[in-house]
């Protein structure tokens, strides 16, 4: 039910631009989850551009090392992999990867999460 979905994303989303303003830390939320499930459906052309902005505006206003940075970066590489850009998702990859281990340690689920997707990455160069 990803129509569904969308439509309260969409929702949420102007909710919070209404509320907040367009480039709200709060408004990247909406944005990267409407992205994540337009990447389920291939729709990876309307998913880019939400990951960018939702990735420009968690960097600018929570700072490039915050674990929202690393989230969109991590959904963001899933797509670019989906694609076929193995190169750019290894490396949108290993900075959520980075982020995630300054922020949480080596042993967090997110980690976990990111080394696996990594992995997928990987099998599908071979």
């Amino acid at each position: 039910r990803y129509d569904d979905a969308l439509v309260l994303f969409q929702r949420s989303l102007k909710i919070m631009e209404e509320a907040f303003g367009s480039d709200h830390p709060d408004v990247a939320v909406p944005l990267n989850n409407m992205a994540e499930v337009l990447r389920l459906q291939s729709k990876n052309d309307v998913a880019l551009p939400l990951y960018q902005r939702a990735l420009g505006i968690s960097e600018k206003k929570n700072g490039a090392e915050h674990h929202s940075v690393a989230l969109v970066l991590n959904n963001l590489a899933l797509l670019l992999m989906s694609q076929g850009k193995y190169d750019a998702a290894l490396a949108h990859f290993r900075r959520s990867l980075d982020i995630c281990e300054r922020i949480f340690g080596k042993s967090h689920s997110s980690i976990a999460t990111i080394l696996h997707n990594m992995t997928d990455l990987l099998k599908k160069q071979v």
